[in-house]
């Protein structure tokens, strides 16, 4: 599988310590471990964060053909704090690196030639107009499908640049807050869940719809199929990184032609590995997780 992750790299910065994380960059480098060419579309800035940002993709596998480097802005920050190892609060500073990539000729005709089969994107990336502006451009130059993580953050999104982002997309990610939101705004609020993701699919022209419910697991609702999935047990240390976890698996093993069930089960039991650790990208053994 190809994939093309658009969006932040940056440092989660806990009372406890740095981790490397952003969204885009975690869907990264899960793909990666888990045996796929996965490639990072972002900017680091020209400082000390940013220089150990690129360490990190080349430890993990991550390729950085579509990467910058920005001379303006400093290397992605967000400090992280949390009320308990599930609840956590991100107060993200802006501007930063990744917001100063521009779709240039060279960029654009890139992804092209790498042809991948997911092209992912997130809400905070395209917050502003920039941002939307550059993920229209590329889905203009890459005929793959596309994947919409939508996880938003406070003060970083608004209902038409979620609404663009959906209708172009195929596969959409959200947790039970975000659907609720989603619905609301939709004009679909009270609805059961089924009947509610067929209401998305056919105002968005969506393939999948993936809910996630922490350690209830997740829904799946995949071209009219259903499937509700019962998570993992496990100790939570933090919940941080461990959506991406699941989104990884999940395109794997769509790419991979299994079930919307297995798809649902393995993701499950990803993410809840990650959430067992500390870090959005702790170390685990792919054929392990891959096998299960």
């Amino acid at each position: 599988m190809k994939l093309v992750s658009i969006g932040e790299i940056l440092w989660d910065v806990f009372p406890e310590g740095e981790f490397i994380g952003g969204a885009p960059f975690n869907l990264a480098a899960h793909a990666a471990r888990l045996g796929n060419e996965s490639h990072l579309l972002s900017a680091v800035g020209d400082d000390p964060y940013g220089k150990r940002a690129l360490a990190e993709m080349t430890r993990l596998g991550v390729l950085q053909d579509l990467m910058t480097v920005s001379r303006r802005n400093p290397t992605g920050i967000v400090s992280v704090s949390r009320a308990s190892a599930e609840e956590a609060s991100y107060t993200i500073l802006r501007p930063a690196a990744y917001d100063d990539v521009s779709p240039s000729t060279e960029l654009l005709d890139r992804v092209n030639q790498i042809a991948p089969q997911w092209l992912c994107f997130g809400t905070l990336f395209a917050h502003p107009e920039s941002g939307l502006a550059t993920v229209r451009k590329l889905l203009e130059a890459s005929p793959g499908r596309r994947f919409y993580d939508v996880n938003l953050r406070d003060g970083h999104y608004h209902w038409d640049t979620v609404e663009t982002l959906l209708q172009a997309a195929n596969v959409v990610k959200l947790n039970e807050h975000e659907l609720g939101w989603v619905a609301r705004k939709s004009g679909f609020q009270g609805q059961s869940f089924s009947a509610l993701c067929d209401s998305l699919s056919k105002e968005y022209a969506l393939e999948t719809i993936c809910v996630t419910r922490g350690g209830r697991g997740c829904g799946i609702c995949h071209r009219g199929e259903v499937a509700d999935v019962p998570g993992e047990s496990i100790t939570v240390a933090s919940t941080v990184g461990a959506g991406d976890a699941f989104s990884a698996m999940l395109l794997h093993g769509i790419a991979s032609g299994w079930t919307i069930t297995e798809c649902a089960r393995k993701a499950n039991r990803l993410g809840a590995f990650v959430a067992s650790r500390q870090g959005a990208v702790p170390d685990y053994d792919a054929k392990e997780q891959l096998a299960a």
